[in-house]
């Protein structure tokens, strides 16, 4: 999904970042059936750094060949397949927890594009690389791949049980300019390891929601795919356009990062991003470029970075980098959804910075005009200490103590308040502005703080309080 492709192990990735349909959410089996929790991994290859890959479908067999789809996505998942796995070994991506069967389940078959791009060591072009001709194909042209388990998934009645489908890339056969896939059941032994599960994005809209914000529930449903949702007052929710004050409502399409815990069948979000709808492509938005990775050459005179792509939804890349321009209608947002300038932005890249980047792209020229720049890594010179802001009118002030109530908020980025009131504490250091803009001590700004029409903080927000680092009159 946009979330998000990622890094290395193309085919497997894709699958499970894509918030497609088949399945369904968590929660008590009924009669004769049980439950699924299906997930991705990889054995990583040596020869290649990245394999991308496009996957459709993930289905699993009983001997009679009755299929039950675990995984769907119309538009298609393109992911780098060998991030799923590092120096301690697999990495988990979530696909989908869904009701299913009572039965023995012997096979997977997955449907896949009809080629993968691979960038072997050194190589900064991917190679296109089809199927081999001797695979099935479906109508589109795409590859439907059959794998025996070499251990079969059996589903009892009222348990939940978990199948890792591991892409195993050493044993991808590449012979007369065409590859065979090799896919098997996995290793779960770390399954239970919350930190070996890889944060993926999905996509789908709102429903059932529940709670009051910050701490709040949901289904998030694409189709017949769904999964359960929580969000508390870590989760960062923001518009995907130029917009303050998101408010999560059902029936708003979204793209949800976060992580599947295995034991409350829950999916934790960290970041909810509320997408437009009216931005063309599919679903909602799908089918619109968008990748991640690490910025380079930044340049402020021709609006232009780098990104060394990890991470890529709804295209395959060609190159390992993909060049950013940057328009007068670009919006910017820093880590936690704070809406910036062009400068700002660009002033906080620093050696380590880490973007999301959404917009059109140009496979001729290798260019992704960008419609929206997010700062993803914490490094970028602008950490989550100055990445909320509010707005409002100020109460209850107290110069000594250094603080007051916004009561109420008429803006806020960043994060979610819990109440239409925040209470704030001015932070050792703080900057401060007057009406003008100009830069006043902190004297001065809480004696003209009871006449203001509205001040702006921004700071941190943590358990109902948000702690101010820069200060402005308006």
């Amino acid at each position: 999904m946009k979330q998000y492709g990622l890094g290395a192990i193309v085919a497997l990735a894709a699958v499970v970042s894509i918030a497609g349909c088949g399945g369904s959410g968590g929660g008590t089996p009924t009669a004769g059936t049980g439950r699924l929790q299906a997930f991705a991994a990889d054995d990583f290859r040596d020869d290649h750094q990245q394999i991308w890959a496009t996957i459709y479908k993930v289905e699993i067999l009983d001997a009679s060949g009755a299929a039950v789809t675990v995984f769907e996505d119309a538009v298609g998942k393109s992911m780098d397949l060998q991030l799923l796995h590092d120096n301690a070994g697999p990495r988990f991506a979530f696909l989908s927890d869904v009701a299913i069967a009572v039965g023995t389940y012997t096979q997977v078959r997955l449907t896949m594009g009809p080629e993968i791009t691979r960038f072997p060591v050194g190589s900064t072009t991917g190679i296109k690389t089809p199927f081999a001709a001797s695979l099935t194909r479906n109508a589109a042209g795409n590859v439907l791949y059959t794998s025996t388990l070499d251990m079969p998934t059996v589903i009892a009645e009222g348990v939940t049980s978990k199948l890792v489908i591991d892409f195993d890339l050493p044993h991808f056969v590449l012979a007369n300019g065409a590859v065979t896939p090799k896919v098997k059941r996995g290793d779960d032994s770390t399954l239970s390891d919350k930190s070996r599960h890889h944060d993926e994005d999905y996509h789908g809209t709102i429903t059932g929601l529940t709670g009051t914000a910050p701490v709040q529930s949901f289904t998030l449903t694409n189709g017949a795919w769904k999964t359960e949702v929580s969000v508390d007052a870590s989760t960062v929710v923001f518009f995907e356009k130029n917009q303050s004050s998101p408010a999560l409502a059902n029936n708003l399409f979204v793209e949800v990062n976060g992580t599947f815990d295995t034991v409350t069948g829950v999916l934790k979000a960290t970041k909810i991003k509320i997408e437009d709808k009216s931005g063309g492509g599919q679903n909602n938005g799908r089918g619109i470029p968008e990748v991640k990775g690490l910025v380079s050459s930044p340049s402020t005179a021709t609006r232009s970075f780098t990104i060394a792509i990890t991470e890529s939804d709804d295209f395959v890349p060609t190159q390992s980098t993909v060049n950013v321009v940057v328009t007068d209608t670009t919006v910017f947002r820093a880590h936690r959804g704070v809406i910036l300038t062009e400068a700002e932005y660009f002033a906080t890249l620093g050696a380590v910075s880490i973007a999301e980047v959404k917009g059109t792209y140009n496979a001729a020229t290798n260019t992704l005009t960008a419609t929206l720049v997010k700062s993803e890594s914490e490094s970028d010179g602008d950490d989550d200490s100055n990445e909320a802001e509010a707005k409002g009118r100020a109460i209850s002030i107290d110069a000594t103590a250094g603080t007051f109530t916004l009561s109420p908020i008429s803006e806020f980025e960043g994060f979610v308040p819990g109440a239409a009131s925040v209470n704030v504490i001015v932070a050792a250091g703080a900057e401060f502005e007057d009406g003008r803009g100009d830069d006043t001590n902190r004297a001065t700004f809480f004696a003209g703080l009871a006449s203001a029409n509205r001040v702006t903080v921004k700071g941190s927000y943590a358990a109902g309080v948000f702690t101010a680092v820069e200060l402005r009159l308006k």
